[in-house]
C-alpha cells in the first residue's frame, strides 16, 4: 500500500508541470526529455524502495535459527506442561513445523492416525513475532474435530478420539507483527 501511495506522488510529481505539451509547443522536444528524466528518477526510485521492501523480509527467513529459537522455547514450555499432567510424546510423527505466513487460511502439517478412545494433546507455538497463532483437527472428510482459535502465541487441544480415524493437524498464523510470516512448530502428546 505504501508503494502504491508512492508510485501515485511520483507521477503527479512527474507529470505536473508538463501536462499542457503538445506537438505544437516549439519547447516540445525540450520538455519531452525532462519528462522522460523524471520518469526514469522516478521509476528508478520505485523501483529501489520496493526491492529495498522486499529484502527487509527475505532477510529475516536468513535468521531462522533465531526465530525457531523462540518457537522452541514457547513450545517447550507447552511440552512441560504436558509432561506435568502426564502425558507423553507420541511416538509417531509428533514433532513439526516451518515458516508460516500470516493468514486467515489453514496450513496442513502432517495427517495422524489416532486409536478411538486415545486422548491426546496438540500443540502449537510461534515465534516472538506471532501474536495469534491457531491449531485444529480436522478429519478425513474435514470436519472439524477440536479447535483453539483464541488469540495467543501458543495453541493447544486436547483431543478423545470417539472413532479409530486419521486426523489432519493443521496450524495458522492468525495474526503477527507487521504481518510477517511465522516459525511455527507443532507437538502432540498422547495420555
Amino acid at each position: 500500500m505504501m508503494a502504491a501511495a508512492l508510485f501515485t506522488v511520483l507521477v503527479c510529481w512527474w507529470t505536473s508541470p508538463y501536462n499542457t505539451s503538445t506537438m505544437h509547443d516549439c519547447n516540445y522536444l525540450e520538455r519531452n526529455a525532462a519528462m522522460n528524466a523524471r520518469f526514469l528518477t522516478a521509476t528508478l526510485f520505485l523501483c529501489a524502495f520496493c526491492c529495498l521492501t522486499q529484502q527487509a523480509d527475505a532477510q529475516d527467513r536468513t535468521k531462522t535459527s533465531k526465530y525457531l529459537g523462540q518457537a522452541s522455547e514457547a513450545l517447550s514450555g507447552l511440552m512441560a506442561k504436558a509432561e506435568d499432567d502426564g502425558l507423553k510424546l507420541e511416538k509417531s510423527m509428533t514433532l513439526a513445523g516451518g515458516w508460516i505466513d500470516k493468514s486467515e487460511k489453514w496450513t496442513n502439517l502432517y495427517q495422524l492416525y489416532l486409536p478411538e478412545g486415545t486422548t491426546h494433546r496438540f500443540m502449537a507455538a510461534g515465534d516472538a513475532d506471532a501474536t495469534d497463532v491457531d491449531i485444529r483437527l480436522t478429519d478425513p472428510d474435514g470436519n472439524v474435530a477440536a479447535v483453539d482459535d483464541g488469540v495467543a502465541r501458543t495453541a493447544v487441544v486436547n483431543f478423545t478420539s470417539k472413532k479409530s480415524s486419521y486426523y489432519i493437524v493443521q496450524v495458522r498464523v492468525y495474526a503477527s507483527v507487521k504481518n510477517v510470516p511465522c516459525v511455527c512448530l507443532t507437538a502432540v502428546y498422547k495420555r
